[in-house]
C-alpha cells in the first residue's frame, strides 16, 4: 500500500568519500580524518548510493494534510533535516496526498544549490535513489519475535525502509531530459550517451530494428568505456534487476576475436548473471578499434526460451544500457560487477512492425527540469 513515507534522493556522479567529512561538529559524526584506519578502508570502497545524498521525504498524513522535509543523508543512519547540519528548507513548494492506497509526493526546489546539504541538479547523469517505509503487517523482512514487534512501524512515522528490492533502490537518471519517447510499434529506434553526441562522439549508443518479415531484431551497440570491460544490453518485464534477459560482449586485450554471450541474471549479486542454458543470439560480430568497442547480433523477438525476454507491440519491456562494464575473464568467461550502474528506461519498449511515416526514435530532448513528482503505488513506484 501507501501508506507511509516517501523519499528520494540524488547525487552528481563522481562524489568522493570526502563527503563523509561533513560535518564534523554534531554528534555521532567524528571527524574521520582523525582514524587513518578507517578512512583507508572507507576510500577503497563505492559510495553507498544513500551516502552523501540530498533527499525529499515527505508524508501524506490524511485527506488533504502532509508533512514534506528537505533533508540530507550522510551515510546509513536515519537522514536528518537540512536545518539539523546548519542548513535552510530550500523545497520552494510541496504538497502530497493519499488516494486509493497511492501516496503522491510533488515539490519543487532550485536547480542551483547555494548550501553543503544540497546539490546542484546537473545537465548529466545524476545518481537517484528511492525508498518507502513500512508499514504494520507489511514487514520486509519480517522482524524477530513477530508478536513482540508487529506494530513497531506506524503510519508516517521515518523508520527503516527494509531490504526487499520493492521497498528500496537506485540508478542513474538525467533529470534535465524528457523519458524515452518509444511509441507501441516502433521498427527501430536509438539511444545514446551523452543526449547530444553524435556517432563515435557517444560514450555508449545502441540501435536496434525489427525486421517483420524474419521477425528479427539486430542490435548495434557501441562502448568507448570498453577497454578490458565488457558492455552489453538487457532486457527486463521490470525495472529491477534479477530476471533480466542479457546480452554481454567484450574483445580481449591482443585478441581480434569478439566474444558475445546471451546471459541471464538471477539476482543482483556478483555471480548472479550467467550464460543462458541455449544461445538464442545470432551474426555475432564485434571489433575494437582505437579502444572503441562495437558488437552487433540478431535474436528473435520471441525465442520460446524461458531465460529470453519477449519482445511484442503489447509485451512491452525495459532497456538496461549498459554504460559501463566491468572486467571479464576470458579463460573462463566470467565477468564482475559493472562499474556504473547500468540507465533503465524510463518507459518499457515495444518493439513491431511500423509504417513508413513512423519516426525513427532517438535520445530525448533537453528540458528545464522545475520540479518533480514521486508517487508511490500499490505494486510499485514512477518518479
Amino acid at each position: 500500500m501507501g501508506g507511509s513515507w516517501a523519499a528520494v534522493g540524488w547525487k552528481p556522479e563522481g562524489v568522493t568519500d570526502e563527503c563523509k567529512n561533513f560535518p564534523i561538529d554534531r554528534d555521532g559524526y567524528p571527524d574521520r580524518d582523525n582514524d587513518a584506519s578507517k578512512r583507508k578502508k572507507r576510500n577503497d570502497q563505492h559510495l553507498h548510493a544513500m551516502e552523501c545524498s540530498d533527499m525529499v521525504i515527505g508524508f501524506a498524513v490524511q485527506e488533504n494534510l502532509h508533512r514534506i522535509g528537505d533533508y540530507y543523508s550522510r551515510d546509513l543512519s536515519t537522514p536528518h533535516i537540512d536545518q539539523w547540519f546548519g542548513g535552510t528548507y530550500s523545497l520552494t513548494a510541496a504538497a502530497a496526498k493519499q488516494s486509493d492506497g497511492t501516496t503522491f509526493i510533488k515539490f519543487r526546489k532550485p536547480l542551483y544549490a547555494t548550501e553543503r546539504q544540497d546539490y546542484n541538479i546537473e545537465n548529466g547523469l545524476m545518481e537517484i535513489v528511492w525508498a518507502r517505509g513500512q508499514e504494520i503487517g507489511e514487514y520486509h523482512p519480517e522482524p524477530e519475535d513477530y508478536e513482540v514487534n508487529k506494530e513497531f512501524y506506524q503510519p508516517d512515522e521515518l523508520k527503516w525502509h527494509g531490504k526487499d528490492p520493492g521497498q528500496r533502490g537506485h540508478t542513474n537518471i538525467n533529470l534535465h531530459e524528457n523519458p524515452d519517447d518509444v511509441r507501441t510499434g516502433i521498427c527501430k529506434g536509438e539511444w545514446k550517451y551523452p543526449s547530444t553526441c553524435e556517432g563515435l562522439s557517444c560514450d555508449y549508443r545502441v540501435t536496434w530494428s525489427y525486421d517483420d518479415q524474419s521477425d528479427d531484431v539486430t542490435f548495434e551497440i557501441m562502448s568507448r568505456d570498453a577497454v578490458d570491460k565488457w558492455t552489453g544490453i538487457g532486457f527486463s518485464k521490470d525495472v529491477l534487476m534479477p530476471y533480466t534477459d542479457a546480452v554481454i560482449g567484450w574483445v580481449a586485450s591482443g585478441s581480434s576475436v569478439p566474444e558475445i554471450t546471451d546471459q541471464w541474471i538471477d539476482s543482483t549479486r556478483t555471480g548472479g548473471t550467467v550464460q543462458d542454458d541455449t544461445d538464442d543470439i545470432r551474426n555475432k560480430v564485434g571489433a575494437m578499434t582505437d579502444g572503441v568497442l562495437t558488437m552487433s547480433f540478431t535474436r528473435k523477438r520471441d525465442t520460446g526460451d524461458p531465460q529470453d525476454v519477449a519482445f511484442h507491440e503489447d509485451e512491452c519491456v525495459y532497456f538496461f544500457y549498459v554504460t559501463s562494464g566491468g572486467a571479464f575473464d576470458p579463460s573462463t568467461n566470467e565477468i564482475s560487477r559493472h562499474s556504473a550502474t547500468p540507465i533503465v528506461s524510463s518507459q518499457p519498449i515495444c518493439i513491431g512492425a511500423c509504417d513508413v511515416s513512423q519516426a525513427v526514435v532517438s535520445s530525448p530532448h533537453s528540458m528545464y527540469l522545475v520540479g518533480a513528482i514521486l508517487v508511490i503505488l500499490n505494486n510499485g513506484w514512477c518518479f
